[in-house]
């Protein structure tokens, strides 16, 4: 009989000299080792000049010393390798996939590049393009505007949640210094704060040692920064309904939402997790059911938390596309799901399936590596251990529809319900 997979058990955990955190979950067969580093840091560093945390992120991998950006990509391409950076908003992640026998030179050469990176003007000039471009395709994706004018009916400037227009991104982008991301590199790098997870075809015996090898490079400096944001400015929306107009869109993407109160570690986190699941989670869902099964509205229609992953408090977004001719009385009904599973709840039959499904795709995630390794960082990131995800899905089991249905009615006010749609409609 197969053993039952145990995060706590099965990785090795040690803390390196100069602070850092190493944990390793050796999965023979693989055929490869993949390691994420986490760094504390990110976008709300520098909150009101976030295109200063994108522009470094499109820069890596960058060049190094005597090798220009193109070489280094060759370098890792020639070894089948994978570099990626990435960057939230409190922090940064440095992830490296490679075959077991090159890892290790992969692994130091992508670390080296991260602490001393040389960026170029000609790099810093295609980046800044690329994200120009983007942001320039952004004003016609409806996706994006209705999300956006959804986050401004509620937040205000200081918010971690706040974003400013698309106009305004554009042009602080185009004001950033390329000296401006070279200062903000700098600041990343330490050693204390920061962990890495390497899970594959691995020992932890010699895995280790490498590390702490490697890692040396990193300054064992504490981080002097914060987050330069306000949790308090928030807004009380002027508005229930937002329709942003563009022109030759065949479709309309509409958000429905409530800004929440509660954090990630609040008591009735997991409860009213299952109850948004059982909302809208997959294509078994009230809204999947209604809006596309019974009504044909839509194609799909899903419901989400956001906003938690940094300690914040989040909120609940649903979304779905509707054909310009059925707008109107697809937004109502869109609306009257909504507002019927915040008055009313959930059924215990619904509850019992939502719990058989996520059983089933928590089973099927941990027949990847790599997805197991990224739930391990993904919980790390959010200060939680790894018992937790041993025992997060046993805890979402046992709740009652009465915990779940408590938490509805605690923390979603139906009164906050507001929604914000872009396509080629007026605003009814």
């Amino acid at each position: 009989m197969t053993r039952a997979h145990s995060f706590e058990k099965d990785t090795t955990y040690a803390r390196l000299p100069n602070g850092m955190d190493v944990y390793v979950l050796p999965v023979k067969t693989t055929g490869f080792v993949s390691c994420t580093f986490c760094f504390e840091g990110g976008g709300h560093m520098v909150y009101k000049k976030q295109s200063v945390a994108k522009l470094f992120e499109s820069m890596m991998p960058a060049g190094m010393r005597g090798k220009k950006r193109h070489i280094v990509r060759e370098f890792f391409e020639d070894r089948g390798a994978s570099v990626h950076v990435f960057v939230s908003s409190t922090q940064t992640f440095l992830s490296v996939r490679a075959i077991p026998r090159v890892f290790e030179e992969v692994c130091r050469y992508a670390l080296t590049l991260f602490v001393h990176p040389v960026f170029v003007v000609a790099d810093f000039k295609e980046a800044q393009t690329c994200l120009a471009t983007s942001i320039e395709h952004a004003q016609e994706d409806t996706k994006i505007l209705a999300k956006n004018a959804l986050l401004s009916l509620w937040y205000a400037e200081g918010h971690p949640h706040w974003q400013p227009s698309l106009m305004a991104q554009h042009r602080e982008l185009m004001c950033t210094t390329l000296e401006a991301v070279r200062s903000y590199q700098k600041k990343l790098i330490s050693s204390i704060g920061s962990f890495v997870v390497v899970a594959g075809d691995i020992v932890p015996e010699v895995c280790i040692p490498f590390f702490q090898e490697v890692t040396a490079i990193l300054p064992k400096v504490p981080h002097n920064f914060s987050p330069c944001v306000d949790m308090s400015c928030t807004k009380t929306p002027q508005k229930k309904d937002v329709v942003i107009y563009r022109k030759e869109k065949m479709n309309v993407d509409t958000l429905f939402g409530v800004p929440l109160a509660l954090t990630k570690d609040d008591q009735d986190f997991h409860a009213l997790s299952l109850a948004v699941a059982v909302l809208g989670g997959s294509s078994t869902g009230r809204l999947f059911e209604i809006l596309r099964t019974k009504k044909s509205f839509t194609y799909g229609s899903y419901a989400r938390l956001v906003g938690f992953l940094e300690g914040y408090t989040g909120m609940l977004i649903a979304s779905a596309i509707f054909p310009n001719d059925v707008f109107v009385p697809a937004r109502e009904a869109f609306r009257d799901v909504v507002r019927t599973w915040i008055e009313r709840g959930i059924t215990e039959k619904e509850l019992m399936s939502r719990k058989e499904e996520l059983a089933g795709s928590y089973v099927v995630r941990l027949a990847s590596t790599l997805a197991r390794k990224e739930m391990m960082v993904t919980a790390l990131s959010m200060g939680r251990s790894l018992s937790y995800l041993d025992t997060h899905i046993a805890s979402m089991q046992a709740l009652t529809k009465k915990e779940v249905n408590k938490a509805i009615h605690t923390h979603i006010n139906p009164d906050h319900l507001t929604s914000a749609s872009s396509g080629s409609v007026a605003e009814v």
